[in-house]
């Protein structure tokens, strides 16, 4: 057997199959799948019931990721888009859609209410099962890209979170120029083969890149680690396609630009969609034949840059390209669509750029009988729309984010030609001036972006206004600067009592307790690796740590004293499991009372504040709550308030 989760990968697949032919024969004759599918993750992988779903190995960067039955922004947003279409497919075959459409319901809210973070713009990788039930921030991209692909966001998250990969995400330059060949460039961390370049660079005289293209990181992630920090040409792609569905086009086309030119022009096979980028800090470029990239780069294109989006399901085909600004020029021709784009001197061959637009499209879908087409304002209104010669009617679509969008829909049959000729008028779009020059009431603020309500003559459009984003508070509040340490006023502590083993038995243990009980992917048994290399190990040598104690003692070269043995055990193993067991309200601390100080956050989501409230009463302990607080004191205004009342109780005289 193996560990893949490839089912929600495969399902996906059949979703889309649907969405392009609404072959509603076939839909039947596979529901029964699609149910089984459905009610198999949630048995296994959503257990408790919570709408969030564990991820197990379900993608291609899975090898070394355990999530440990927590809460996964990727795997939930599959489940969601595998029950929301498999209750549009009940209504359209006679099956009942309530009970997908109440688990997508489920899904979303959860997605929105737990893993959803306002202040960053973006959804957490995931959220612990057990412990601390820990929010883990830092997401990588496939959690972006998959909750875009799922639609799971709306305009203003696709935006924010697409905002998140600019800001956090690290971007590698493809050098494809000598303009980035000064001795004091920045190079990637892969130096050696990045020097290689730069002399065949030199030698062939390259043009210089002004487009300052790069390729993307799967994660921020350190250390680096097959398959959670890689630069794989999939995971850009699908990066590139996220962008695009977030409605931001030059942003998407740039990356995948990018991309294509980092595999076409800096690879050992030319042209190739390989696996791995030269760019990888490790890998450099492996796995070249390995054409696991074809099938996104085919959807960044299709989807993504050319806007092909069949809902057959619903007998409709909508079409939304993400063309740069700057064309004039783009034409598709696939067995299923032709579609030729023409603007300004490209259509009329006498206006400028921004006059007209000229969109013709023939689909051979069979169940699709409808076109709509949503683009973008080149100007400030419209002057004359026609569909095949004729006036029609146009819309904005509602909460367009960057540029004001229309849409026009039109009956469409498979084989017919729609022309949709539109002449623009009136003023280019202004960008929006600093967001204080706007009432209150026109501007949205979303974490690290505020959002502008625009108008002018006849469009309307969100602008996105980036803030500048402060590290203050991923930041711990210092502790100051050791080198301050009087050592003379240093009192060891004798811990004896309390170890129970020697730091060379770390990953020679079995962590066995606490496991989750449901299945999962998890840490090894030795408390290092992962699924696909289990038996993986490290051996701890602390010889010469021991080697250095004098007397019990272990003197810092800042002088500052640490009591450890020499010999015997020198470490202690416990777990938040242990923890539980001992009950602390079974003991009484009057004769300690006056030594302690008990600081809870009222937001504490681990320990209720009124049982530890009590406790204090009961043995007179000086007891401040925190307001706002939860658990680990993780805002740092909690922290520094935290922090000034322990040095308060430290600098009294009993202390």
């Amino acid at each position: 057997m193996h560990h893949y989760d490839m089912n929600l990968c495969y399902i996906d697949e059949l979703l889309w199959h649907f969405n392009w032919t609404g072959d509603l024969e076939y839909a039947h004759r596979m529901w029964p799948l699609l149910t089984l599918h459905l009610a198999w993750e949630k048995r296994n992988f959503d257990p408790d019931n919570d709408g969030l779903y564990d991820a197990y190995a379900c993608i291609w960067a899975s090898d070394a990721l355990y999530y440990n039955s927590g809460a996964v922004t990727h795997s939930s947003a599959y489940n969601y888009r595998g029950n929301k279409l498999a209750a549009l497919i009940a209504e359209k075959i006679g099956e009942d859609p309530t009970p997908y459409r109440e688990e997508a319901d489920k899904i979303l809210k959860a997605l929105n209410t737990r893993l959803w973070l306002p202040e960053r713009g973006h959804w957490a990788e995931f959220q612990d099962f057990m412990g601390h039930r820990r929010l883990h921030e830092d997401a990588a991209v496939w959690t972006i890209y998959h909750a875009l692909d799922s639609d799971v966001a709306d305009p203003f998250q696709a935006y924010l979170a697409t905002s998140y990969i600019d800001r956090e995400i690290p971007h590698i330059p493809v050098v494809t120029s000598d303009d980035v060949l000064a001795a004091d460039a920045a190079l990637p961390v892969n130096a050696g083969p990045y020097a290689h370049w730069q002399e065949q660079l030199k030698t062939a005289g390259a043009a210089v890149n002004a487009g300052k293209y790069a390729t993307v990181a799967t994660t921020d992630w350190m250390p680096y680690s097959w398959s959670i920090n890689n630069v794989a040409f999939a995971e850009v792609m699908h990066t590139s396609l996220a962008y695009f569905q977030a409605g931001r086009r030059e942003a998407g086309f740039k990356l995948l630009k990018s991309s294509v030119l980092d595999g076409m022009y800096l690879g050992d096979s030319p042209g190739n969609f390989g696996q791995i980028s030269f760019y990888d800090a490790a890998r450099g470029e492996c796995y070249r034949d390995f054409g696991d990239p074809i099938g996104v780069a085919s959807r960044a294109l299709i989807q993504g840059l050319y806007g092909i989006l069949p809902d057959a399901l619903n007998g409709r085909l909508l079409i939304k390209p993400g063309f740069p600004e700057e064309w004039e020029y783009a034409s598709l021709h696939t067995p299923d669509i032709d579609f030729d784009f023409k603007a300004g001197e490209a259509a009329t061959g006498k206006y400028s750029s921004r006059d007209c637009s000229l969109y013709t499209v023939t689909h051979r879908l069979p169940a699709v009988r409808n076109l709509e087409l949503q683009f973008p304002a080149r100007r400030s209104a419209v002057a004359r729309l026609t569909v095949n010669g004729q006036n029609a009617a146009w819309r904005l679509v509602e909460n367009s984010v960057g540029r004001p969008m229309l849409s026009v829909s039109v009956p469409a049959a498979s084989g017919e030609e729609v022309t949709i000729n539109v002449a623009w008028e009136g003023e280019l779009l202004e960008a929006p001036a600093s967001v204080d020059a706007y009432p209150a009431t026109r501007v949205r603020k979303a974490g690290p972006v505020s959002f502008i309500a625009m108008e002018q003559g006849q469009m309307k459009w969100w602008a996105p206004v980036e803030h500048p984003v402060s590290d203050k508070g991923n930041k711990p509040v210092p502790a100051g600067d050791f080198k301050a340490v009087d050592s003379a006023r240093c009192t060891p502590v004798d811990m004896q009592k309390v170890f129970n083993a020697n730091v060379t038995d770390i990953f020679r243990n079995e962590y066995l307790s606490p496991r989750s009980p449901y299945t999962t992917l998890q840490l090894p048994k030795q408390g290092i690796g992962e699924w696909c290399h289990p038996l993986k190990t490290v051996d701890i040598d602390d010889s010469g740590l021991r080697a250095a104690v004098r007397k019990g003692l272990l003197e810092t070269k800042l002088g500052i004293p640490f009591r450890t043995p020499a010999e015997g055990h020198n470490i202690a193993f416990t777990s938040l499991d242990d923890l539980k067991s001992f009950d602390v309200r079974d003991h009484e601390y009057f004769d300690f009372a006056e030594d302690i100080l008990i600081l809870h956050g009222t937001k504490d989501e681990m320990i209720p504040i009124d049982l530890v409230r009590e406790f204090a009463e009961n043995n007179v302990i000086e007891f401040v709550p925190v307001e706002g607080a939860n658990h680990p004191f993780q805002n740092p205004n909690h922290m520094a308030l935290a922090i000034h009342k322990i040095i308060e109780f430290f600098h009294d005289d009993k202390a």
